[in-house]
């Protein structure tokens, strides 16, 4: 069998000041059209629908109209929740959803019992730490290893059937080390109390028993073995994320075990940084649709430089001057006390304008410090 695998849609994020949800809905139309036109048996989301457990009545009407598409075209969705999501925000309606091919699974007794699709077991693994896991089933352990260990050993793995576990967790292999594409040696996760090397990360000799493990929480397209994976999330969502490859990911299991493809998708409009000076950034032709994150290369701060590149880049999304405190040179703070205020701000305005205050306009510099002082 062959399904689509996604995860991390944070639905309702907003890049900076930019709203995504035309981005998402492009994004998933897309999978839904991949997912038809390959005739695949399945979809299946790995957690963080939403990107915050109160989401907007927006961002559920979107997930409801991508729900209605997968339910019309046939193919059978599998879901869970993320640790950004509200578990009943997504379970009300399970019980209906699944009458439609459509499997919410937000507790964790559910996930004793697979649903089985073409031939395979899914197991669906909602977002987990083990306090929870130990009040929702009765258990006693004092970490996240011990609770998913034994929330394993409660599933019922009996049949010959091939098996999936859908999980929303942080999963490291033996050697230590994620491999995926892209330049980044610290992949960006789902939340920022999780990290890499914590205490809450499982180890992927926990999912033996699976013949693949479908996670999410991760938003980078990595590997934890060739059979444990993380799609990355379906949208660049902030400047470190730019160079992720973002692709769409295809698991075929079969009787010599599992292959993956990754097809790719080109977002609506992508996540880009460009470096260089302003006037030449302004000349520039290229990623004019996408959310450009600039790094201007001027010794001096510009005039405007944002409300410029938002004249050429409608959605510019941030900047920075690296070479400024290089060029101007860093004053320590008890070098800075010594300064003359009008001094200090004669200086200040020639970094910023690149050009020296008039006689005249020193003197009113001078009569408004004097007049501030007064004030004191």
């Amino acid at each position: 069998m062959r399904f689509l695998h996604l995860s991390d849609l944070h639905l309702g994020k907003k890049l900076r000041d930019f709203d995504l949800s035309k981005d998402h809905e492009h994004a998933l139309d897309e999978a839904l059209s991949l997912a038809v036109s390959e005739k695949l048996d399945a979809i299946v989301i790995a957690g963080d629908i939403y990107d915050t457990a109160a989401p907007s009545a927006q961002s559920m009407a979107l997930l409801d109209r991508f729900l209605a598409k997968v339910e019309a075209s046939g193919i059978p969705l599998l879901m869970i929740n993320g640790n950004h999501d509200s578990p009943e925000k997504l379970h009300y309606l399970s019980g209906l959803a699944r009458r439609h091919g459509i499997y919410i699974e937000t507790n964790l007794q559910g996930a004793f019992k697979p649903v089985t699709i073409a031939g395979v077991d899914f197991f669906l693994l909602p977002f987990v730490n083990y306090r929870v896991a130990n009040d929702a089933l009765g258990l006693e352990t004092s970490s996240l290893e011990e609770a998913v260990k034994e929330i394993i050993g409660k599933m019922d793995l009996s049949s010959s059937r091939k098996k999936v576990l859908v999980a929303h967790q942080s999963v490291l292999p033996e050697s230590g080390k994620l491999t995926g594409s892209g330049t980044e040696t610290q992949p960006t996760m789902s939340g920022e109390d999780h990290a890499i090397g914590g205490s809450d990360v499982l180890s992927c000799s926990l999912f033996d028993p699976f013949d693949y493990v479908a996670l999410g929480h991760i938003h980078k397209a990595m590997a934890v073995s060739p059979k444990i994976r993380y799609p990355g999330a379906i949208l660049k969502f902030d400047r470190q994320e730019a160079n992720y490859k973002k692709t769409f990911t295809i698991v075929d299991i079969n009787e010599n075990g599992v292959s993956i493809e990754e097809r790719p998708f080109s977002p609506l409009h992508d996540v880009v940084i460009l470096k260089g000076k302003l006037d030449d950034l302004l000349e520039g032709k290229d990623h004019r649709d996408d959310y450009a994150f600039f790094v201007l290369e001027d010794t001096v701060y510009q005039n405007e430089p944002m409300a410029r590149l938002r004249g050429c880049y409608p959605l510019a999304s941030g900047l920075e001057y690296p070479n400024i405190k290089t060029a101007s040179g860093a004053r320590r703070y008890e070098d800075v006390q010594k300064i003359d205020r009008a001094e200090l701000f004669a200086s200040f305005y020639k970094d910023i304008t690149s050009s020296e205050l008039t006689p005249f306009q020193k003197d009113l510099v001078k009569e408004m410090l004097a007049k501030s002082k007064e004030e004191e």
